[in-house]
Order: C-alpha cells, then sequence, then structure tokens
C-alpha cells in the first residue's frame, strides 16, 4: 500500500503505521540451516516471540524468544509474520493448501524462499483475496529457465495481485555465497573420487 500509495503521489504515512519487530510474532516452518539463521536474524533485530514449526521437537529446548511446534495451524493462527524454510518433498508439497490457509491471521504476510510447491496458487489466491494477506515469493511452482534472456510465462495472476511481490529465486545470489557453493561442491566431488 504504501508503495502504489507513494507511486500514486499520496504521502500520507499516518494511514499506515505499522508495528515494530517486538511487537509482533513471527512463525517459522522448518528449523534446519538456513531456518536457524533466519531465527538468528530475527532475534538480533529485536523479535520477541517466535515460532518454529518442526517435526524434531524434541531435538530443541524453549527459550523466551522460541517456542517449537508440531502443529501447523497453531503457528499460522498465533503468527503475524511466516517465513517458510523447507526443502520440497511429497511431506511438504502443497503443505500450505486451502484448508491450512484458511488458519491464517488477517493481515499477515507469509514469505517464501523455500519451494514454490509448498505453497497451493491457486489456494493463496482465494486466500489473499479474503484475508488480504501479502505474500512475498522468492520461487514459484516452474521455475523459469534462468539462463535464457526471453521472456517467461509466469502465472498472470500473480502478477496482477497488489498484494503479491515475486523476485527471480535471488535469494543465494551474493558473491560470497555462490564462491562458497563452488567451493563446497569442488570438495565433495573431491571426496567422493578419493582425490588427494
Amino acid at each position: 500500500a504504501a508503495f502504489n500509495n507513494t507511486k500514486n503521489g499520496y504521502f500520507d504515512r499516518f494511514k499506515l503505521i505499522g508495528k515494530e519487530l517486538n511487537e509482533i510474532k513471527i512463525g517459522v516452518l522448518g528449523y534446519g540451516n538456513v531456518g536457524k539463521l533466519f531465527v538468528k536474524k530475527a532475534i538480533s533485530l529485536g523479535t520477541k516471540k517466535i515460532i518454529v514449526f518442526t517435526k524434531d521437537i524434541g531435538n530443541y529446548k524453549k527459550s523466551e524468544k522460541i517456542q517449537f511446534t508440531k502443529n501447523l495451524n497453531f503457528l499460522l493462527k498465533s503468527c503475524d509474520v511466516i517465513s517458510i524454510h523447507l526443502p520440497l518433498n511429497k511431506f511438504t508439497k502443497y503443505l500450505l493448501d486451502y484448508k491450512n490457509l484458511t488458519y491464517l491471521k488477517n493481515n499477515s504476510i507469509l514469505i517464501n524462499t523455500s519451494r514454490g510447491d509448498i505453497v497451493n496458487n491457486d489456494d493463496i489466491l482465494k486466500i489473499i483475496r479474503i484475508k488480504n494477506i501479502t505474500y512475498f515469493l522468492d520461487v514459484v511452482s516452474e521455475e523459469p529457465n534462468y539462463e535464457t534472456k526471453k521472456k517467461q510465462t509466469i502465472n498472470k495472476k500473480f502478477f496482477n495481485n497488489s498484494n503479491i511481490f515475486i523476485t527471480p529465486h535471488l535469494a543465494a545470489i551474493t558473491e560470497n555465497t555462490q564462491k562458497n557453493i563452488s567451493y563446497l561442491l569442488f570438495n565433495k566431488i573431491i571426496h567422493h573420487f578419493g582425490i588427494k
């Protein structure tokens, strides 16, 4: 809303009063390497309440700021911002379908930098309309060919929705990350073939 209002010449910022990170609950789906880093950053920026959805709940201790749960719908109805950090597999494909998405709070934010098919596209479009959800995604269901310079085809309903913001899978596109991935893959190949 702020971007569109400003673009159209309206600068009434008091109609768009937000909340600080210490006032909101953040939900994190998945607690692998990236999920843990996300939680660490959120806490360092002032978040005081984080709920983490993970199947390995017994491996972690609840703390003052972090609560672990296996109950997805509890997390969805409790949090203002939800960030997805899950691999795509038979258990997570369309994990967020219409039934689960109905638990999202009105005006909440959903962030998907994980895999497009964890969220059902048709269902999120319906829920956005009903609950005024803002959906940020760095991944889409059918990943386009990133090597071609040709225009790609993505669901037009996503581009025509002012509550959806899409980026082209940029989460790991930094110079350092790309170097680290190259070193990691190189070392795995060397180790696999027993080269010294």
